[in-house]
């Protein structure tokens, strides 16, 4: 549902306005949560760096899926987001050196194959949609990661609120340029 309301505003709103009230809308579920875990004590961090860096993925992740919504139709670009679990699987032993078995990189080659299948520039903008939605689903496999990282120390709770917090705050600057 959420791609699709993605694919029917992009095409109206700019990307920047779309990103900035996708985090600020996310704050109200955001802080039920955080209330639901214990307060607001729940939102102390010691890694407020890690907490805005997985923001700052995240961000990258929302404003290349709206340009992937945009340029290109619904089916692909969600095809190729789909791309998130192949590059977390291929990303996870040199970023977070989680070992990966040969099982898997057959699945990981078969499954990129499979997206290079799917990949064919469809409509006006479709090379910069498919990089669009590849760069979507790589943020989303990074961001998945440092989440892995993160729930080490924080809670899960206040990751998701540091997200939307951070996400909302980096938007706000420019939403007066791309205000409509």
């Amino acid at each position: 549902i959420q791609n699709a309301i993605g694919k029917w505003l992009a095409q109206t709103y700019p990307i920047p306005m779309l990103v900035f009230f996708r985090s600020a809308v996310a704050l109200v579920p955001s802080f039920i949560l955080v209330m639901h875990a214990g307060g607001l004590g729940v939102m102390r961090t010691n890694r407020l760096g890690a907490q805005f860096g997985r923001a700052a993925i995240w961000g990258g992740s929302n404003v290349a899926s709206f340009f992937a919504y945009h340029l290109l139709p619904l089916a692909d670009a969600v095809a190729l987001t789909f791309a998130a679990p192949l590059f977390l699987t291929a990303l996870s032993y040199p970023l977070i050196k989680e070992r990966v078995s040969r099982a898997r990189w057959i699945a990981v080659s078969i499954g990129f194959a499979g997206v290079l299948v799917v990949a064919h520039p469809s409509g006006n903008g479709g090379l910069v949609g498919m990089g669009a939605a590849l760069a979507c689903a790589v943020c989303n496999a990074v961001g998945t990661l440092t989440v892995r990282g993160l729930t080490k120390t924080d809670h899960s709770a206040s990751i998701v609120t540091w997200t939307a917090i951070f996400m909302a705050l980096c938007a706000l600057p420019v939403l007066p340029f791309f205000w409509m």
